[in-house]
């Protein structure tokens, strides 16, 4: 192990990638093999086929978790259980789902790290741990509660939260958006949203028989005119408003578009839309550019930019999943304050210019313990909905062993390697720390050795001469940060001749 190199470390998560590119029907399930007050045996079990699954034939290995033994296990030893309270729900192509409504196998929304976008993936296994520690993280926009260890996209990478050593402006990965794709359908996607922003859709015992758009705002017009031909109307007379309070007040002027029920039920069905319930489900079919549309429609038909208010929380819940496939980190969905205009309970979203929250403006406070479950997945995400808001986090996984035993150790320059366990990689973690305390002594030594040198003295360097205080004063960057230059210069300042005190 003396060359390891810990940067060269193929993840688990990446080696369960590959597993199920060799093996798509293939699993890989945890067990808990034994359990005490101080410690944990985990057991992972690789199956390639069905077949394997059925007949009992698989390849496994071990994780012993002791309590106390290191940073993480002094309070998170079952399994250094990266996990969340039961409380918080995945996000699947239906929407969102409790652990106890997920099998393996489910698709839930994930983030792959090295390309930067949403994808979908699939449960690979399901943990449920109780009574273990929580520390809630985060500022006043955004906080989510997860055990100590959970892991979360900081500055690019996965990084479990209590091993965070934030840099001047890091941030953590809230939102993000799919792979770009050129589509034809955004249009269709904005339809949909003006069917369902600002349209009285009209039925007849219960099918769609055509719809009404009205709009005063003229800068909406020319959009209209393109999704729908020309207004039905024009400048439709205002109407007088009557409030509950006793006050009247007139509608602008509005034009009017009358929807075809073909073209209604045509946009409906092309998203499997019936009614507002479905609108959750219409958007997590989309690519981000349909989002795009379908964002930009319900928030023009609701005449704001930043928040959308609406008496319907299933349209509610669609804007705040389009703000998050968008990029956009978002508010929770809220009960507007009552007002003297107020005719029904209106809820509000609000979205959030970026999908990243800056660390230094995060808190962490410990709190008590709760049962808690984590999904794993091939990319090592997974998309969760934490104090009402959706946010991108990480999953747990210790199935390392029992996939290097089949072979799937990740690869060093394009070839198969064999892979370090845990304790051997923070050995090699201790060895690089050590060697860096040994280096900066040694720098610490050559700057004063360096200072005493007359202008005079030479050193040698791969057979090449140098003057000694010239050398170090002009290499001294490079010497800094590369321990075998400062070594070697070390090495050739020992032979220079003793001088006595006082000569030169």
């Amino acid at each position: 192990m003396g060359n390891f190199d810990p940067a060269k470390y193929a993840t688990v998560d990446s080696r369960i990638a590959e597993f199920y590119a060799d093996y798509p029907v293939g699993s890989i399930r945890t067990f808990i093999a034994s359990v005490d007050d101080k410690s944990i045996l985990f057991e992972a079990r690789c199956y390639r086929t069905l077949e394997e699954a059925d007949r009992g034939i698989y390849t496994s290995g071990f994780a012993h978790e002791i309590q106390g033994s290191g940073p993480v296990n002094r309070t998170n030893h079952v399994e250094n259980a990266e996990c969340v309270p039961l409380t918080v729900p995945a996000l699947t192509r239906q929407g969102w789902k409790y652990f106890h409504q997920l099998a393996l196998g489910d698709e839930v929304l994930a983030y792959d790290v090295s390309a930067g976008v949403l994808v979908w993936d699939r449960v690979i296994k399901l943990s449920v741990f109780p009574d273990q520690s929580l520390a809630r993280i985060g500022n006043t926009r955004f906080h989510a509660d997860c055990t100590p260890d959970h892991r979360w996209v900081v500055d690019g990478r996965l990084q479990k939260w209590n091993e965070v050593a934030p840099k001047a402006n890091s941030k953590i990965k809230i939102a993000a958006r799919f792979t770009r794709t050129e589509t034809s359908s955004c249009e269709d996607a904005a339809r949909l949203g003006w069917l369902f922003g600002d349209c009285t859709l009209k039925r007849v015992n219960g099918l769609v028989s055509g719809g009404d758009i009205a709009q005063s705002k003229p800068e909406h017009f020319g959009l209209l005119n393109h999704l729908f031909g020309a207004p039905r109307v024009v400048a439709q007379e205002g109407v007088e408003r009557r409030w509950p309070n006793g006050k009247t007040s007139v509608c602008m002027e509005a034009n009017a578009w009358s929807v075809p029920a073909a073209e209604v039920r045509r946009v409906l069905g092309k998203y499997r839309v019936n009614d507002a319930s479905d609108l959750v489900s219409a958007v997590l079919s989309m690519t981000s550019e349909e989002a795009d549309a379908f964002l930009d429609s319900m928030m023009r038909s609701d005449g704001s930019r930043g928040t959308y208010g609406k008496t319907c929380p299933d349209r509610c819940a669609a804007v705040q999943l389009a703000m998050f496939i968008t990029g956009h980190s978002t508010g929770e969905i809220s009960k507007r304050s009552d007002n003297s205009m107020t005719t029904k309970p209106c809820l509000t979203v609000s979205m959030h210019r970026k999908g990243e929250k800056y660390l230094s403006e995060f808190t962490t406070i410990n709190l008590p313990p709760q049962d808690v479950w984590c999904p794993t997945t091939g990319t090592g995400t997974w998309v969760g909905r934490f104090s009402g808001r959706p946010a991108i986090t990480g999953n747990t996984s210790a199935i390392g062993r029992a996939l290097a035993n089949l072979g799937y150790s990740g690869a060093v320059d394009g070839k198969k390697a064999p892979r370090p366990s845990r304790e051997e990689m923070q050995q090699a973690k201790s060895r690089e720390q050590a060697s860096r305390a040994d280096h900066d002594a040694l720098v610490e030594a050559l700057k004063a050795v360096g200072a005493q040198c007359s202008d005079t003295d030479e050193i040698t360097l791969k057979g090449q001469k140098h003057k000694a205080k010239s050398f170090i004063r002009d290499n001294w960057a490079a010497i800094k940060n590369d321990f075998a230059l400062a070594r070697s210069v070390a090495d050739a300042l020992e032979k220079l001749p003793i001088r006595e005190q006082g000569e030169g």
